[in-house]
């Protein structure tokens, strides 16, 4: 809600977030093609729910959501799925060939443990696929806005991360690093109203003034750059 400076119902939330997954559908199509049954960490409002049922309509879907509301709008709409409140219900579980955790990660404070975790409910050659925020995000690392670092850092994200910190955890934990997706969700328009007014507020002044090329291309060049604000790492587990 507040990076738009707007209030966002449910629906309006899991709409921008499917359209989040349908942009980068490069990534997102073959991570969930041919998976018979998939996990997702930390559903929210169901954006990836949406994208995985429009995708891979066979695939067995559980989805893990903390939150009571979420978990009640999630389960008037995805009635096929098994919607949890914690992972302990799984406990015992290893036939996942995919676990998917977005914006999960940098919630944990002790990564490794939480690795292992998921490594038990995985497949041999199970594929984890989590979004983590990019210690590379250029309003912290290029244009330096320290009201955006103090803004971004003190939402209980303990940590961001390079390829670096994740072959380590990855390698600690048993899991083989696959390769890394750099992806841009917050683009030229809400950098510009950052730069200019140092706090989150209503960027659509900025997106009025440029054209759809104009704020694509940025973002491409932010993805060459490797200075996104989320990439995803892909691991399998050994």
């Amino acid at each position: 809600r507040s990076r738009h400076f707007k209030d966002m119902q449910l629906p309006d939330i899991r709409e921008r977030a499917f359209r989040f997954y349908e942009k980068y559908g490069d990534v997102y199509i073959p991570l969930v093609s041919g998976k018979k049954n998939v996990l997702e960490l930390g559903s929210g409002s169901g954006g990836f729910l949406q994208f995985l049922k429009l995708h891979n309509k066979e695939a067995g879907v559980t989805a893990i959501e903390r939150c009571a509301s979420n978990r009640d709008f999630l389960s008037r709409d995805f009635r096929d799925s098994r919607i949890l409140e914690d992972m302990s219900l799984l406990k015992g579980k290893r036939d996942f060939d995919l676990v998917a955790a977005f914006d999960v990660f940098e919630h944990i404070k002790k990564g490794e443990e939480f690795l292992l975790r998921i490594k038990g409910l995985l497949k041999d050659g199970g594929v984890l696929a989590m979004n983590v925020p990019n210690k590379k995000n250029p309003l912290v690392d290029f244009y330096k806005v320290e009201e955006f670092r103090k803004f971004s850092y003190m939402k209980q994200h303990y940590y961001t991360y390079t390829e670096e910190s994740m072959d380590i955890l990855a390698e600690r934990a048993g899991f083989k690093v696959e390769g890394f997706n750099y992806m841009q969700v917050w683009g030229l328009d809400n950098h510009l109203s950052w730069l200019v007014n140092k706090r989150p507020m209503d960027f659509s002044r900025f997106t009025g003034l440029l054209s759809a090329p104009t704020l694509q291309s940025y973002d491409s060049d932010l993805i060459r750059k490797k200075m996104t604000d989320l990439v995803m790492v892909v691991m399998t587990r050994k």
